[in-house]
């Protein structure tokens, strides 16, 4: 390859970015993080699984019917479980270097990650579920809503 006269000085950094790129993807486990990976699809799978278990209206939502007779948990001890959950999957999302994922995987791990910095400030440092009664009238208000105003199951199979 010839190098354009004014890069000609960059070479060497060049090649030592890319030794130490390859380097460090040879050192890592050899399917974490790839595009379409077992390892990726399995951790989103088990973050929405606990993600609903914390927000079972929202699963409801999404249609999966065994959160029609849950409740969020607005306790303390819900609370503290949730800030654990969220650390434990950022730390987790964060495990997956982005250029080892498309650009769609890129896209979602961020957001996701986003979101969930977004949940602890909110749980950690904000605290509205200490201190705003609409938290809890209002989150049992939307459950109950999104049960009976969707039509994607016959009542027998939402209400209980």
């Amino acid at each position: 390859m010839r190098w354009p006269s004014g890069l000609r000085p960059l070479r060497k950094t060049v090649a030592a970015f890319v030794l130490i790129i390859a380097a460090s993807a040879a050192s890592s486990k050899p399917s974490f993080g790839r595009p379409g990976s077992a390892d990726w699809d399995k951790l989103v799978d088990e973050f929405f699984a606990d993600y609903f278990s914390f927000h079972p209206s929202l699963g409801t939502y999404a249609g999966f019917h065994k959160y029609d007779s849950e409740l969020e948990n607005y306790s303390g001890q819900g609370v503290d479980k949730e800030v654990a959950f969220a650390n434990r999957y950022i730390e987790r999302f964060e495990r997956f270097r982005p250029i080892f994922l498309s650009s769609e995987q890129q896209k979602d791990r961020r957001f996701v990650i986003s979101q969930l910095e977004a949940r602890l400030l909110e749980l950690q440092a904000i605290r509205n579920w200490e201190r705003d009664p609409d938290v809890y009238s209002g989150g049992i208000t939307q459950s109950v809503f999104g049960i009976i105003s969707r039509k994607f199951a016959p009542p027998e199979m939402t209400l209980f």
